[in-house]
Order: C-alpha cells, then sequence, then structure tokens
C-alpha cells in the first residue's frame, strides 16, 4: 500500500493458487476499501482488482445494492480518522486490531447530502484511477526501453 495512491493497481507479492487455497488466503473483491491496522496503521487505499490479503489489512466490502456509502466516502473517511482516539493493542509500534475497527463510528450523511458528496467526488476518483493506471503503463514502458537504450539496443 505505501507505494500506491488511492487506487492499489499492483502489489509486492503474489502467491500461487495452490497457496491460496491451501492456506486459506482471503480474497478482497475489487472496489473494496482497504485500510492497514498494524505497523502502518492508518494506510488506507481502494483495491481496483481481485487481490489478496494478510493479517494486518482490513477489508471493507460494500454491497453494490446499498446506498447507505460508498467506497469514495467510505475512503476519504479511514483517510481523515484519527486512529489515536481508538490505543494501541502494541507497546512497539501503533496497532490496533479488528475488534477496535468494528467499534469506530461511522456518521452516515441523510440521503440528500450523500448524493450531492458523491456526484463531486466521483468524478475526481474516476480521473485519479485513469490517471494512475495511465503512469502504470508509462512506468512499465520506461522500465522496458531504458535498459535498451542504455546498453544502445535501441538508439534515439
Amino acid at each position: 500500500m505505501g507505494e500506491n495512491g488511492i487506487f492499489i493497481l499492483k502489489t509486492a507479492e503474489y502467491l500461487t493458487q495452490e497457496a491460496v487455497k491451501k492456506f486459506n488466503i482471503p480474497i478482497i473483491p475489487k472496489g473494496s476499501v482497504i485500510l492497514s491496522f498494524k505497523m502502518t496503521l492508518g494506510r488506507v487505499g481502494i483495491a481496483s482488482n481481485n487481490m489478496l490479503s494478510n493479517e494486518a489489512i482490513a477489508h471493507f466490502k460494500l454491497n453494490k445494492d446499498s446506498q447507505i456509502i460508498t467506497k469514495e466516502f467510505l475512503y476519504l473517511f479511514l483517510k481523515s480518522f484519527n486512529y489515536d482516539t481508538l490505543g494501541s493493542t502494541s507497546s512497539i509500534v501503533t496497532a490496533i486490531n479488528s475488534t477496535m475497527i468494528k467499534e469506530i463510528i461511522v456518521k452516515i450523511p441523510n440521503n440528500t447530502i450523500r448524493d450531492k458528496f458523491q456526484s463531486q467526488v466521483e468524478t475526481y476518483f474516476d480521473k485519479i484511477y485513469e490517471n494512475s493506471k495511465q503512469i502504470l503503463k508509462l512506468e512499465q514502458m520506461r522500465d522496458i526501453i531504458l535498459p535498451r537504450l542504455l546498453s544502445g539496443e535501441v538508439r534515439v
């Protein structure tokens, strides 16, 4: 989550399907809001694809039919939440547990405010998502082309 922005487009580690099944690794569905709650408490992102989880990541699956809150609302709420108010379960680093996460009170706006908020932020989130995908493609192209330029295989 550290190298990604709002949207998690790539991960640093991968597991085989056999490992996922054998160790019953939870799969985070695309569109879920994810929260780091150990070591890097408070890092928040949105899964752009199905991805795998570990014990330090909470994920919030929003029902597509539910109109109570959106992933954008939840992302911004969790991003601005003061986790220090929850205390810590560790004397070494700030960390919380899943019980503490479940006890976080989210104030839900009325439908009018929620809809107005969503209509304003959705465009920005969509643009950030598209820009993030484009940046990833450009980084991949750079990583392919740069070694070839440096070796002299390709000339400009």
